[in-house]
């Protein structure tokens, strides 16, 4: 394709995805993460034509430095956004950027008598400002996605292709002996590929580096929205399967995948033992102590359960102050062992809340899973009898169906 009208659709594509995160930012109550990509979209297209106006104005300070400037911004705004998707209520204000920027611009106003070392500097820290993003991306504290491996892809492609790109016009430049080559190798800015349409006249590697940048400058915006909806997709999973106080399951998704490993067992006819666990006495900490305070409670029971188990069983708070353990590959000897120590670990530990002490138990109902367990419902059925008799036995203590 002719290279101009390839830059001329890609800065057009640039400019709708702009408007389209513009729209997304009204629709979706103002998430800022979208207004900073379409700003960045609109300052990268903005760039972009500057540096081409080179072709037709003899004003380096416009063409080379402030299109320098509006290049780095874009990047810069993305790394902003995605700050602000990482920690949507941070208070982190725009000092560090407008330092950052002012800092580039007054080395960028050093370098205006060669401008022509601009434009390879500018790559170099463009590839800085990638870097920044993908360390931003790398340690977000949740599950990978795949718009997120993605736009880690990009990032790190683009940080390689502007080092390639800034390496070979640094080489271009130094090898250059006549002031007139300089502009015709300055490939880091649009306004060559339009004076220079075919790679005869740059060097397949600016040439190749520089398509890359701006096709991986799109692509990299087009994934920013999906970033963002895979993690409201994430969230209102959570929100579906996890107990908001415990951060356990609740019991809906206990359900789900304990059913799961109840028919596993039931095929592979492997063993599997559930647990129902109840807190004992809990009402009486509630009056006693305030609803804040067994709330505390219920979280330190939680955790401690979580511990003592593997990362196969599943454990789910299922009611107020009621959980339950499946067990797959565990027969009746282990579990019952297991239930003794979960019992005295809960008892021998008091939970140590500032200047009080609260004692604690739990009581255990469990069941091995045998021929006469039709569903899983029948399974749990009988683990909640078992629960029964133990706290009618004085609590405290597990008793097995």
């Amino acid at each position: 394709m002719h290279l101009p009208t390839l830059i001329g659709i890609i800065l057009l594509l640039n400019l709708i995805l702009g408007g389209l995160l513009m729209v997304i930012y009204q629709l979706r109550l103002k998430q800022r993460c979208f207004l900073y990509w379409a700003i960045s979209c609109w300052i990268f297209v903005a760039g972009g034509l500057v540096a081409a106006a080179r072709s037709y104005v003899d004003m380096p300070w416009l063409t080379h430095w402030f299109a320098s400037l509006l290049l780095i911004a874009a990047p810069l705004l993305a790394v902003k956004g995605i700050q602000h998707f990482r920690a949507p209520r941070s208070t982190q204000g725009w000092r560090s950027q407008i330092v950052l920027m002012l800092v580039i611009a007054l080395g960028l106003a050093a370098l205006y008598p060669v401008y022509t070392w601009i434009s390879p500097i500018t790559s170099i820290l463009i590839a800085g400002l990638f870097i920044w993003a993908l360390y931003l991306l790398l340690n977000i504290k949740s599950s990978m996605q795949l718009p997120q491996q993605l736009l880690c892809m990009f990032f790190s492609l683009h940080v390689v292709t502007m080092l390639l790109q800034a390496g070979s016009m640094l080489v271009s430049l130094v090898n250059v002996s006549e002031p007139t080559s300089a502009m015709q190798i300055d490939a880091g800015v649009i306004a060559s590929a339009v004076v220079e349409s075919s790679s005869a006249t740059m060097s397949s590697m600016l040439y190749i580096t520089f398509i890359s940048h701006l096709l991986l400058t799109t692509t990299t915006a087009l994934m920013f929205p999906l970033l963002v909806f895979s993690k409201t997709e994430e969230q209102l999973v959570e929100l579906a399967n996890i107990d908001d106080l415990t951060k356990l399951f609740n019991r809906r998704a206990f359900f789900k995948d304990a059913d799961k490993q109840f028919h596993q067992a039931r095929k592979n006819k492997s063993a599997m033992c559930v647990l129902m666990v109840d807190l004992d006495y809990f009402k009486d900490v509630n009056d006693t102590w305030g609803h804040a305070i067994g709330d505390e409670c219920l979280r330190w029971v939680a955790k401690t359960l979580k511990q003592e188990l593997r990362d196969t069983d599943i454990v789910a708070r299922v009611g107020g102050e009621e959980f339950a353990i499946s067990l797959p590959g565990v027969d009746f000897e282990l579990a019952h062992l297991l239930s003794k120590r979960l019992c005295k670990r809960i008892a021998e530990a008091p939970l140590q809340l500032e200047e009080h002490s609260i004692p604690l138990s739990i009581s255990i109902g469990g069941v091995l899973c045998t021929s006469k367990h039709k569903d899983f419902h029948s399974l749990l059925s009988d683990a909640d009898k078992a629960l029964y008799l133990a706290k009618e036995n004085g609590r405290n203590q597990a008793v097995f169906a």
